[in-house]
C-alpha cells in the first residue's frame, strides 16, 4: 500500500523526500506504536525497492524497532543493509539486539548461526564457538551448522602441524617429494 502511494506520488512531485516525509509524518500520527512500525517498515521497503535510498531505508527500519522491540524483521532489513556494505561490526551489534530480542524458538538457530559466523569472519573463533554450538546443536542434521562449527574445533595453536602433516600425506599420496 505505503509502495503503491509512493509511486503514485512519485509522478506529482519532483522531491520525493517530501513524499516520505509526509508518510513518515503520517505514520507518527497512529495510535499505537505497533502500528507506527509497521507502516515505517513499510516505508522502509519502499525506499530501499523503489527508491533504491538505502540509508533512508536504514533511518525508517531502525524507528520501527524501536516503536516496537517485537518487530525483528526491521531489524534483520537494517542488519542486511550493513552486510552489504560490509559494515561487520554493526551487523554483530544489531544480530546482538536481534538475539536478546527473539522469543521464537525455531528462529534461534538461525540467529545463533548468522552471529557466529559474523564473529568468524571477524576473527574472534572463541566467542563464534558457543554460537556455533548452539545452532549445531539445535538442528543436528543441518549439514552446513553442523560443517561451520566444526570449523571453531581445530587447534589454532598447532596449525604448523597441521600443514605439515596434510603436506606429507600430499607427498605419500603423489609418491615423493619432486612432485
Amino acid at each position: 500500500e505505503v509502495t503503491q502511494r509512493i509511486k503514485a506520488r512519485l509522478k506529482e512531485v519532483q522531491d520525493w523526500n517530501s513524499i516520505i516525509d509526509e508518510i513518515e509524518e503520517e505514520a507518527g500520527s497512529l495510535a499505537e506504536a505497533s502500528q507506527q512500525s509497521a507502516m515505517l517498515f513499510e516505508l522502509a521497503r519502499a525506499c530501499e525497492d523503489v527508491l533504491l535510498d538505502k540509508a533512508r531505508a536504514m533511518q525508517c527500519y531502525q524507528k520501527a524497532f524501536k516503536l516496537d522491540q517485537s518487530n525483528l524483521l526491521a531489524l534483520e532489513c537494517a542488519r542486511e543493509i550493513f552486510r552489504q556494505m560490509a559494515h561487520l561490526e554493526m551487523v554483530t551489534r544489531l544480530m546482538t539486539l536481534e538475539l536478546r530480542a527473539n522469543k521464537d524458538p525455531e528462529r534461534a538457530p538461525a540467529l545463533n548461526y548468522a552471529y557466529g559466523t559474523a564473529m568468524l569472519n571477524q576473527r574472534d573463533v572463541d566467542q563464534a564457538k558457543n554460537f556455533l554450538a548452539a545452532a549445531a546443536n539445535a538442528e543436528p542434521d543441518n549439514v552446513s551448522y553442523q560443517a561451520r562449527f566444526q570449523e571453531t574445533l581445530y587447534d589454532r595453536g598447532n596449525w604448523q602441524f597441521a600443514f605439515d602433516n596434510v603436506i606429507t600425506q600430499l607427498q605419500a599420496m603423489v609418491g615423493g617429494e619432486d612432485q
